[in-house]
């Protein structure tokens, strides 16, 4: 896995791209966790993933839970194949906090 990262005006872009499994999701949560420290708005685009198993998942539950225990946004675009990983882990379909479906 791939994780670009781009600094905008008022946030911080992460985008992860290929499998996001239990072998490299240390990767991204390093990436989130150096965010979350630093303070600044995080854009998480997930269109890029082509697999996520559910180490994967609670990584970006956890992250989710993080930020917003620090009143800082997180915005996931979690893309087709995160979105039906979620609803096979069996998740709810609806809206999560902070969760938008990349159109």
């Amino acid at each position: 896995m791939e994780i670009e990262k781009k600094a905008t005006d008022a946030k911080i872009r992460l985008a992860p791209a290929g499998e996001v499994t239990l072998s490299n999701v240390g990767a991204l949560q390093a990436a989130l966790r150096e965010c979350l420290v630093g303070g600044s708005p995080v854009l998480l685009d997930l269109e890029r993933v082509t697999g996520i198993d559910l180490a994967g998942l609670q990584v970006l539950v956890a992250s989710a839970y993080s930020f917003a225990a620090r009143r800082q946004p997180l915005t996931i675009l979690r893309g087709r194949c995160v979105e039906q990983a979620w609803v096979e882990a069996g998740f709810p379909c609806g809206e999560v906090s902070g969760w938008r479906r990349q159109s």
